[in-house]
């Protein structure tokens, strides 16, 4: 089995949670349409990246390409 490696590029800017309005940092990952968020910047990356695999996975699982 052959691996590839794939480079997306993440997003990160100040935010404020809904309700409690408090500060935070949301993460985007464009090419994936995938968002999360973190109390911290490092915290949003993490959270995105393991956004982000788990829906490559399911790409994968389904057989479906992988933008």
């Amino acid at each position: 089995m052959k691996t590839k490696l794939y480079n997306y590029k993440i997003l990160v800017e100040p935010d404020v949670r809904t309700g409690t309005n408090q500060p935070c940092y949301t993460a985007l990952i464009p090419t994936l349409g995938v968002a999360s968020d973190g109390n911290t910047i490092e915290e949003a990356i993490e959270n995105v990246k393991e956004a982000g695999s788990l829906y490559l996975e399911t790409l994968v699982e389904d057989g479906l390409g992988i933008p």
